[in-house]
């Protein structure tokens, strides 16, 4: 019988103490692949460093831990297998995830361009094939992709400052290909969204995340 998971929580804290498999691994800046996928996966120690901050753990479960940022007062959600996409650029990216036949994604409208949950298959976030899956959609920031191969996929639930107070984070788009949808997975993002209504008033006080780790 497999192990049963550890609360998620618990892999973040082994990079806040060092601890982490990738912690002392060999890296020089200066020999970076031109490949990107490799870059991402070979320049992870590195990156180590950029999420090593104080953190306040909210709650915690095996697929999921709420934790706030001490620095940047972002409350966020961070995911063990829910993989997410987040797109900056608005255009056709519906119809490129519509005409996905593979996976089925839940969209979402945000103040900025759009999230897409995977709701049909479960990502391990440390794994190339995932961290190849993202870098098929151009428009995905890099350095979010970079942060979800060391921690796992997070986004924010507060709001930044200067966002409007009576509007939601998301409006709801559309789920593609809704037969190949995993229950659990599904029922993990409409937590996500009911979380996100919880901390409507807790304001993220500073404008930006470092280094892209946090994403909204």
């Amino acid at each position: 019988m497999e192990d049963e998971p550890i609360e998620f929580h618990k892999t973040f804290l082994d990079i806040l103490q060092k601890r982490d498999p990738l912690e002392g691994m060999d890296f020089n800046y200066l020999k970076i692949r031109s490949e990107l996928l490799q870059d991402i996966i070979d320049t992870a120690p590195y990156y180590l460093q950029g999420i090593n901050r104080e953190q306040i753990l909210i709650d915690t479960h095996k697929d999921y831990y709420i934790a706030r940022d001490i620095m940047t007062n972002s409350v966020y959600m961070c995911f063990r297998n829910l993989l997410m996409l987040d797109f900056d650029n608005v255009d056709g990216i519906v119809e490129l995830l519509t005409s996905d036949k593979t996976h089925s994604w839940k969209i979402y409208k945000t103040t900025r361009g759009f999230h897409a949950f995977c709701v049909s298959h479960e990502y391990e976030y440390r794994k190339r094939e995932t961290v190849e899956l993202m870098l098929k959609y151009k428009d995905i920031d890099i350095d979010y992709i970079r942060f979800c191969y060391l921690r796992g996929y997070c986004v924010r639930l507060n709001k930044k400052f200067y966002q409007d107070m009576n509007t939601g984070n998301y409006i709801y788009i559309a789920t593609t290909n809704s037969e190949n949808v995993i229950q659990k997975l599904d029922l993990l993002t409409d937590l996500h969204i009911e979380k996100c209504k919880e901390y409507t008033s807790d304001l993220n006080i500073n404008g930006c995340e470092l280094f892209g780790a946090i994403k909204q």
